[in-house]
């Protein structure tokens, strides 16, 4: 009868936990948001397709009650090149005491300029139609400048917004968001977004929180939280969002 190799076994035992722990470490291949409202300097593959969900909440309160609204987006993400890619949104929502309904479309582009690191910063175009399933809701253009910068494990963006609202009538608004996160391993990102513009009522709102992103494979799970730092910002507002490479 054979005996087993103490030494032999010890190195395939070494070796086996190495790949687990490496395949624990590997980032995801799906099209990783470190940010709930921020976007960063990302495309999809060439022939890549990613789908998303979207879970948004925005709560206020009043000396009356306190107030949520949610919102749902199903996103089909499709790489066209190496640096455009194109996303199809169906959203759903619900307004306080209201009914889950189905609410507007949504197309989207996104075009990086040049390559990662070849300005001190790197530049994304953003376009996003707005359709709503209610006519007498305005259409929406918006359109984002994205700037990024990467310091090692440390990520750096900042989000210009103009959008437009039109039939019926016109109006415009601004925008931005801006982040900082950290990865200490490829599994987990931390970060910090500000965000804010022209409310509907009136009045500039800015938020600040936290953000959070998981990945492993070909999925990732981020979660971020915005609290309100004047009057015209909701109180809260928290979004989840989960990518799966298909």
């Amino acid at each position: 009868m054979s005996r087993k190799n103490p030494a032999r076994a010890n190195r395939r035992r070494t070796a086996w936990l190495l790949a687990v722990a490496l395949a624990a470490a590997s980032p995801a291949h799906a099209d990783r948001r470190s940010y709930v409202w921020s976007y960063e300097y990302q495309t999809k593959p060439p022939g890549g397709v990613d789908l998303e969900h979207y879970l948004t909440s925005k709560t206020s309160s009043t000396k009356a009650a306190v107030q949520t609204a949610w919102e749902q987006k199903i996103e089909l993400e499709i790489g066209l090149t190496e640096r455009w890619d194109f996303s199809v949104y169906q959203i759903f929502s619900q307004p306080p005491g209201g009914s889950f309904q189905y609410d507007a479309f949504q197309f989207r582009t996104r075009y990086r300029l040049g390559q990662a690191g070849q300005w001190p910063v790197d530049p994304l175009l953003y376009v996003e139609y707005h359709r709503p399933s209610d006519l007498g809701r305005p259409n929406r253009f918006e359109g984002k400048l994205i700037l990024a910068h990467d310091i090692r494990r440390v990520n750096l963006v900042a989000n210009l917004i103009e959008e437009v609202n039109f039939a019926p009538g016109v109006e415009w608004k601004t925008g931005y968001t801006a982040g900082i996160s950290f990865e200490p391993r490829p599994i987990v990102k931390f970060g910090v977004e500000v965000y804010g513009g022209l409310a509907t009522q009136g009045g500039k709102t800015h938020n600040l929180g936290p953000t959070i992103s998981l990945a492993r494979d070909k999925w990732y799970y981020t979660i971020g939280v915005g609290f309100g730092l004047n009057k015209a910002s909701n109180d809260i507002e928290a979004r989840a969002i989960l990518g799966i490479d298909l």
